[in-house]
């Protein structure tokens, strides 16, 4: 016997006597069943919230290292440039020290780069670090080396 409950998982019922479809057994209906395997009992509504996305420090640690990859950046070369940030931020790639850089030519331009602090400072030249990592922005006055990777 196949029964549809009208008030709602029985409520107000006997349910002794009602089958459930998929599970053969005495008590509920299959759109009621409890059952996890019971393919009645799960929602065919596709979800529309997004699932949040998880990532652990490895996979960050993963993507950094792909990007600097990327960029031709690989052990040695790394670590004799020591410390980059990487700053969604940055408009250009930004280093205080020319000495790291090669083909350095002074820099044409006008524009200057504002700091944090909402002031400006010059850049006075623009190199290359590797042949994919060039035009790179040099100003004496940085305190850090920057990756830009937003703009």
């Amino acid at each position: 016997m196949v029964a549809f409950a009208a008030q709602g998982k029985g409520k107000g019922r006997d349910m002794n006597n009602i089958q459930c479809y998929s599970r053969k057994e005495y008590g509920h209906i299959a759109a009621n069943c409890g059952k996890k395997f019971c393919n009645y009992s799960i929602s065919t509504t596709p979800s529309t919230a997004a699932e949040p996305v998880v990532l652990t420090p490895e996979m960050v640690q993963q993507m950094i290292v792909s990007a600097f990859f990327a960029l031709g950046l690989q052990g040695n070369d790394i670590a004799s440039s020591q410390f980059w940030l990487v700053d969604s931020a940055a408009s250009n790639h930004m280093t205080n020290l020319s000495s790291m850089l090669k083909n350095v030519r002074k820099y044409q331009g006008s524009t200057e780069i504002q700091i944090a602090n909402g002031s400006n400072i010059p850049i006075t030249k623009v190199g290359d670090f590797t042949p994919s990592f060039k035009n790179i922005f040099v100003s004496p006055k940085l305190s850090t080396k920057l990756i830009s990777v937003g703009a």
